[in-house]
Parts: structure tokens; C-alpha cells; sequence
């Protein structure tokens, strides 16, 4: 099968062949060599030697290769699990029991619906959105941009903010300049901080990154995975714009090969604040665990990057989509009925 990576943990798919197979075929190489020897003339007096060879080296990449020999490693000595078809017929009440068949570790390939998300993509459209629409208005001369101040009001510029400061902190929706949504029917409704609102919301719920989320199930209550793809670990493209100009917003099918990162917390999760102080101190473990039982509260609402109930995380390996062949698709045919 052939595949269309957008994300491969190559260090990560290494390093477990080398633990599978013992090591790690990186090239290819092939080398052919001929050579011999011609002599003529009188012995010790004169002579004519010729020597001819050719030799030809072929070096190969086999990192392409590596992924799909990890998948048939991990699959032949029993690691590897297509849990796809469970997930799709699986609700909330059956979650409990795949929860006990695989463990956080367990390796799992899933196939089925996902979104790619992005804040940095979602403040870089908005932001994109505002300054194309007061372009629009420039170009059409609106009235709201030639009318005299009103009283009370003084004529100045909108406020631009700085989109190299909000592409390098973690305020993106610095990103979305003023804009005067009033002067254009196509705008109402669509306030500047309407969108910078909505960019806070995304980069709070889901850390700036690219995330895949996934929802497997054909059932309202069934789980939804989630999995943070890692920069720098041979992205197809790793810019944002390029990566959704390519692959757009909607949900379509991908496969995901992975290890289960955690569980989300159950349903009925509350937070109890233990008892931190000790005789000679504050308990440090006792701070992580009142700390990290509040973020695990926060997920379960969604308002934190964290699996909300019922789902899991995934630790990916690769993430792919079949390159389908051309048979079956509408072949074009010539004037004599042969197909081209």
C-alpha cells in the first residue's frame, strides 16, 4: 500500500526497530567492478598493457521504508492491534472494557474521521480575514473611511497590532487588527474582538500546535482521540498555511499508529485537595498530585489540552492516508472505445 505521510516519529520508529530487529537498514549500496589486463610485444623489449574496469555504485534511501517495516514487525510478534472497526461501533458504556484490554502503552493502529487543528492557523485566517475586508472597503471607497469625526470623536487610524510579536508569543490573536465591521453588509456581526475572543478560546483549549482529532465512533457517545503531532519529526509540511491549504478543515479519513498515551478521567471525576503540609514541610508529591487532579478536572470539561470522557491520547508514531489508485475513478476513454 502506499502511503501519504503528513507526520512520522522517525527517531521513534528507529529506535524500536533497532530494538525489534536489532538494527536499522539506511542505504542501499551496490558496486560492480570489472577489470583486466592486455599485453603485447616483445617480451622485455616493448609491451602494451590495458587495463579496463567499470564500477557503478547505487546508494538508496531507505527511510521511506522504515515505517512500513515497523508496522509489519510490530503486527507479525503480536504488538500491534487495528482497533479501527471496535471503535467505530463502540459507545460509552463499552468503554470501560477496551480501557482494560489496552492499557496506556498498548501500540494500536486507528483508522477513521479526523480534523487537523491549529490556533496559529486559526489566528493567521482571522487575521488575514480582517485585512483583505478593510482592503475591500479601501478599494470601495466607503463612506464610513470619508466622513468627517463626529462630535466626540477624533480621526484616527485603527489600531494595527503586530503580527511578527504575536506569531512569536503565545498572544495570537495580536495577529487580528481594528477593522470597522459596520461599513460592510458581509462583515456585521463580525467585530474584531469577536475573532481575537475566539483565537483565545482555541489556543487555550489546544496549545498552539498541530493537533489531530479524531471521533472513530458511528455513536454520539462514543470516544474521541486526540494526538499533538510534534514539530520537527518529518512533517510533510510543517508551516500551518501550507499544511490546511493543502488538506483544508473538514473531516476526512486518517490512519493513526501509535502507543495510548493516557485516559481521560471518569465521568463522575471531582478534585479533593490533600493534605500538602507535613511535619517538617510542604509534601511536594502532594502539590503535583492536588495541581494535576485540577488540570485533569479542567479537561474533562474540555477546557483544558487533556482526553475528555470517554477518550484516550495518542503518542504518535506516523499518520497517513492510502494514495488510492486511478482504477475505478472514471478512466477517459478514446474515440475507438480503448481506455487511455
Amino acid at each position: 500500500m502506499l502511503r501519504e505521510f503528513i507526520y512520522v516519529d522517525a527517531d521513534k520508529v528507529r529506535s524500536l526497530l533497532a530494538q525489534l530487529d536489532g538494527g536499522v537498514a539506511e542505504e542501499l549500496k551496490v558496486t560492480e567492478k570489472d577489470q583486466g589486463n592486455l599485453t603485447g610485444g616483445i617480451r622485455n623489449v616493448a609491451s602494451r598493457e590495458k587495463i579496463w574496469g567499470t564500477e557503478e555504485s547505487t546508494q538508496r534511501s531507505l527511510a521511506d521504508a522504515v515505517f512500513p517495516s515497523l508496522e509489519d514487525s510490530l503486527t507479525a510478534q503480536g504488538y500491534l492491534e487495528d482497533v479501527s472497526d471496535e471503535l467505530r461501533d463502540m459507545n460509552e458504556e463499552q468503554f470501560e472494557d477496551f480501557q482494560e484490554r489496552f492499557p496506556p502503552g498498548s501500540f494500536v493502529r486507528i483508522t477513521g474521521p479526523a480534523r487537523l487543528f491549529d490556533a496559529r492557523y486559526v489566528a493567521r485566517a482571522f487575521g488575514g480575514f480582517t485585512t483583505a475586508a478593510a482592503g475591500v472597503l479601501n478599494l470601495q471607497g466607503s463612506a464610513t473611511a470619508q466622513r468627517a469625526p463626529g462630535k466626540g470623536k477624533s480621526k484616527q487610524r485603527p489600531k494595527q497590532r503586530s503580527a511578527s510579536d504575536g506569531a512569536q508569543s503565545d498572544e495570537l490573536e495580536s495577529l487580528i487588527p481594528d477593522y470597522d465591521s459596520s461599513a460592510a453588509s458581509f462583515m456585521e456581526g463580525l467585530e474584531a474582538d469577536d475573532l481575537r475572543s475566539m483565537v483565545k478560546l482555541a489556543r487555550g483549549m489546544f496549545y498552539p500546535g498541530l493537533h489531530l482529532a479524531m471521533s472513530p465512533s458511528e455513536h454520539d457517545d462514543g470516544p474521541t482521540i486526540t494526538a499533538r503531532l510534534q514539530e520537527g519529526r518529518r512533517f510533510l509540511d510543517s508551516e500551518p498555511d501550507v499544511l490546511f491549504a493543502r488538506y483544508g478543515v473538514l473531516e476526512q479519513d486518517w490512519t493513526i499508529v501509535g502507543t495510548i498515551g493516557s485516559y481521560s478521567a471518569d465521568a463522575n471525576f471531582d478534585v479533593e485537595v490533600p493534605d500538602m503540609a507535613g511535619e517538617k514541610g510542604i509534601k511536594r508529591p502532594k502539590v503535583v498530585e492536588a495541581i494535576n487532579d485540577l488540570l485533569m478536572l479542567l479537561g474533562s470539561i474540555g477546557l483544558a489540552d487533556h482526553p475528555q470522557h470517554p477518550g484516550f491520547s495518542l503518542v504518535p508514531f506516523g499518520v497517513y492516508r492510502p494514495i488510492l489508485a486511478a482504477s475505478g475513478r472514471g478512466a477517459t476513454t478514446r474515440t475507438d472505445g480503448a481506455a487511455i
